[in-house]
């Protein structure tokens, strides 16, 4: 039936995943013209929440299962990106939109 509508999936399980999906909220503003994407606020456990540089991932108040999910949501959807941290500075490395 999805060839039959034209739709065409790479990983077969990834509409059976889509299907625990409630949103998806997305913007493009800056990703094209600056090479720079990033989180600035997101809408979790009926609150929205800032993402600055003290209240991020590592630091918020989210429940465990919340922050879990969040985490590996991250991880799975970036080609290769990640956080080289020392004790008062981070070092985003890796793509500019995944990071």
């Amino acid at each position: 039936k999805m060839y039959k509508d034209k739709i065409l999936v790479r990983k077969l399980d990834a509409p059976e995943r889509l299907g625990s999906i409630d949103e998806i909220c997305c913007g493009k503003t800056g990703t094209i013209t600056q090479n720079d994407m990033r989180v600035s606020q997101f809408y979790s456990e009926q609150r929205l929440i800032k993402n600055t540089r003290k209240n991020t991932i590592f630091h918020c108040d989210l429940n465990q299962e919340t922050l879990g999910r969040l985490q590996e949501s991250i991880l799975y959807n970036c080609e290769d990106a990640r956080i080289d941290m020392d004790m008062t500075t981070f070092f985003p490395v890796g793509n500019g939109t995944e990071v």
